[in-house]
C-alpha cells in the first residue's frame, strides 16, 4: 500500500484505517528502514485481513482511495521477494517519510 500520510503514521493507524473503513484486518505493516533510528518508511506496506473475501473486498473498493492528502495504491502480491506470507494484501506508494 503507497500513499501514507507523510509524517506520525505506524501499523497500528493503518491497521484502523481498514478497520473503520469496515474490513476485517488481522495484521497491518509499515514497512520501515531497518538503519533508520526512527522507522523510516520505505513507501510499502502489507496488510493481512481476515480471509480471502474482505482481501477481495477491499482491493475493490479501497484501491486509490484518498488518506490524509495521499492516494493509496493496493494489489494482491504473490509472487515478490518482499512479500511477506502473513499478508495477502501489498501496499505501495507510501511517503518514505512516513514511520
Amino acid at each position: 500500500m503507497g500513499g501514507l500520510p507523510d509524517k506520525g503514521f505506524y501499523d497500528l493507524d493503518l491497521q484502523q484505517f481498514f478497520n473503520l473503513a469496515g474490513f476485517k484486518v488481522v495484521s497491518a505493516t509499515v514497512a520501515a528502514d531497518p538503519k533508520s533510528l526512527y522507522r523510516k518508511s520505505l513507501g510499502y506496506g502489507y496488510v493481512a485481513f481476515a480471509d480471502e473475501n474482505e482481501m477481495l473486498r477491499c482491493l475493490a473498493e479501497m484501491n486509490n482511495k484518498p488518506l490524509g492528502d495521499r492516494t493509496i495504491s493496493l494489489s494482491r502480491q504473490v509472487d515478490s521477494k518482499n512479500f511477506d506470507p502473513k499478508a495477502n494484501v501489498f501496499v505501495r506508494n507510501i511517503d518514505r517519510s512516513v514511520t
